[in-house]
């Protein structure tokens, strides 16, 4: 008889359990797919995961700014909200200039003006390492 009455509590307990994780209960996978980089550094890895994640997220952005609205962060203005996003990116995003390049071309694709403060192909926060010391003179 008491194996009996612990049948319904048993199955009413598994239902829970096959619930509560089908809602993200258990759920094991990480915020954000990380690696390290060369230094060793966490890193935000550059997986298809995460690549979609930031597609997203650039393209509600962009609409923003095309719609007229304020940056995000308390930041004064889009171009200091991208230079400032931008080095985020430079130093916790694998393969970062793939990311701001993406940035970048999506924001010319959409008419918007390039970035004040940023020449493509170098970092938000300076020229590349590459380029210092070069100059235009023969």
């Amino acid at each position: 008889m008491k194996c009996e009455a612990l049948l319904p509590a048993r199955l009413l307990w598994l239902s829970s359990i096959l619930l509560a994780s089908g809602c993200g209960l258990f759920n094991t996978e990480p915020f954000a797919d990380t690696t390290y980089d060369q230094s060793g550094n966490l890193v935000v890895a550059d997986t298809e995961r995460m690549w979609v994640s930031f597609i997203e997220r650039v393209g509600r952005r962009v609409n923003n700014e095309l719609a007229g609205y304020k940056p995000e962060a308390g930041k004064a203005s889009w171009d200091e909200f991208w230079l400032w996003w931008f080095e985020g990116i430079e130093e916790a995003q694998e393969n970062a200039p793939k990311y701001i390049e993406y940035i970048v071309r999506t924001r010319r694709n959409h008419g918007l003006p390039d970035i004040e403060g940023y020449s493509t192909g170098e970092p938000a926060n300076g020229p590349s390492i590459e380029s210092i010391g070069e100059s235009d003179e023969p």
